[in-house]
């Protein structure tokens, strides 16, 4: 099987192809496709492949970028963009921390290895969660005042635990000069509820705070930074009030390059607008636009907020490396200002550290064609096995036929799930195939252990729902295991 980047179609009648950008774990894994239709014979619905040795190099990209600003630095795998313990247990071999934001999260972490010092509780949290993360000791992102008093409570029920660490989640980050004010969250603690916390804090000396923490997915870099600066100002007035925190933790949010070429998603952009425009028809599934209209004027309006949406040209440790060397705001880099003052920078990112990590293979059950003509491809699985309401899945997925046809031509079709429902649509953008899909044939949609393969995850209909194994490569050889059997450490 090819699995280069496709060329475009002959026909531009055909939709512009937009095929992924694929790791080296992914491209191996997709030459052999013996071992993809081993796996998907593991289990009657879709199956989640993971190949957790990508996750070292994100972790060694992401390490390098703060270690280049000289900071100190402590990330966390946030647990809640993948259900797989394979994963946990190999962000605990990497050397990292993990964010869970549940109970049950909490309990897996410490199954994986994970001790409480490289714990941190996110999220909104009930009594049992907040009881659990004091009994092991973890960090506590506190998202409200309630949840600082019911921490008090707990310590008050536990004489034993000497301490809680906290950090103060802010709801209302923004610019100092106002240029940038990231929506309002509802997660965390207003500013202008901190001078009542500063107060109260003492009354509850086992309470310490740790430092302060925010998560906003703003792209702009600019914004970021101020942001940050925002969060280094709450420091200072902290220091005032007689604390010492030493944490400033900036979440997650941070993006990295999904397709091959980024020109294949504007090129699709550019006939999705075209169609829009002289309705002749967008190559989506009814007319539908991923949020791009026509404006009273007869233009297009949205173009960018599509763009940089569905496909990001930036890699995250660049992000991280601009906006920290950012000296608009203070007048040097912010990189600075932590190093001296001796500052550790905290982020909790999920997407970024599962890049590559996983495919998901949906069998094909056949083809057919909608009422307005349409060919459709049906699967054993449905949107909420890709979560599509999470992330619509922009790039191509692969076909793995069982028997590849001599004189096929290019066949474009929507991905359309087993699921009673008219929304049940997998891919909106019409896929263009090598040759007509088959019953038994394999879809493989790559990269998606981060959100898409589990996020969702529910059996409509009493369909099954995924299951993940691991596929782990030996000497050119790949073996599957069960999640529980698979260990880091094995030789």
């Amino acid at each position: 099987m090819q699995t280069n980047t496709l060329e475009k179609p002959a026909n531009p009648s055909l939709p512009v192809r937009v095929p992924p950008r694929l790791g080296p774990e992914m491209k191996a894994l997709l030459d052999s496709t013996d071992t993809l239709f081993r796996a998907a014979a593991l289990h009657n619905g879709p199956v989640h492949l993971i190949t957790p040795g990508a996750l070292e190099r994100n972790v060694a990209q992401m390490r390098e970028a703060f270690e280049s600003l000289g900071l100190d630095h402590q990330i966390y795998f946030a647990h809640k963009a993948c259900k797989s313990s394979a994963l946990a247990k190999q962000a605990r071999k990497s050397g990292i921390g993990i964010d869970v934001a549940s109970r049950n999260e909490l309990v897996a972490a410490l199954g994986a290895g994970f001790t409480g010092e490289r714990i941190i509780c996110t999220g909104p949290k009930n009594r049992e969660f907040l009881r659990l993360a004091l009994m092991q000791g973890c960090l506590i992102s506190c998202d409200s005042e309630d949840e600082l008093e019911k921490l008090a409570e707990l310590l008050e029920e536990h004489p034993e635990i000497a301490s809680a660490q906290i950090l103060l989640r802010i709801s209302n980050i923004r610019s100092r000069d106002r240029s940038a004010i990231a929506a309002a969250s509802r997660f965390g603690i207003p500013q202008e509820s901190l001078p009542r916390i500063f107060e109260w804090l003492p009354t509850v000396p086992r309470l310490v705070l740790k430092g302060f923490h925010n998560h906003n997915d703003e792209r702009n870099r600019d914004a970021k930074a101020g942001f940050i600066d925002n969060l280094l100002s709450l420091m200072e007035q902290a220091y005032a009030a007689g604390f010492a925190p030493t944490i400033v933790d900036i979440g997650g949010g941070l993006r990295s390059i999904r397709v091959a070429n980024a020109q294949d998603w504007s090129d699709f952009i550019d006939q999705l607008a075209q169609g829009l425009l002289d309705k002749t028809g967008t190559g989506t599934w009814r007319n539908f636009g991923l949020g791009m209209s026509i404006s009273e004027k007869g233009a297009i309006a949205g173009r960018e907020r599509v763009q940089g949406k569905y496909a990001s040209d930036e890699e995250f440790q660049d992000v991280l490396t601009t906006v920290l060397q950012n000296d608009a705001f203070r007048g040097r880099p912010l990189a600075e200002i932590f190093a001296e003052n001796m500052f550790s920078i905290a982020v909790e990112p999920g997407f970024a550290l599962l890049q590559q990590c996983g495919l998901t293979l949906l069998r094909v059950v056949g083809v057919k064609e909608a009422a307005d003509g349409t060919p459709l491809v049906l699967v054993d699985g449905n949107i909420y096995s890709l979560s599509q309401g999470v992330t619509e899945i922009l790039y191509d997925p692969y076909l793995i036929p069982r028997q590849k046809e001599g004189q096929a031509r290019p066949f474009a079709a929507n991905v359309i799930g087993n699921m009673c429902r008219e929304e049940d649509v997998i891919t909106k953008r019409r896929i263009v195939f090598d040759q007509v899909p088959r019953e038994g044939d394999l879809l493989c949609f790559t990269n998606t252990a981060a959100y898409n393969s589990d996020f969702e995850d529910s059996n409509p209909h009493q369909h099954p729902m995924g299951r993940r194994f691991v596929a782990q490569e030996r000497g050119g050889e790949w073996s599957l295991l069960s999640e529980e059997a698979y260990s880091p450490y094995a030789a």
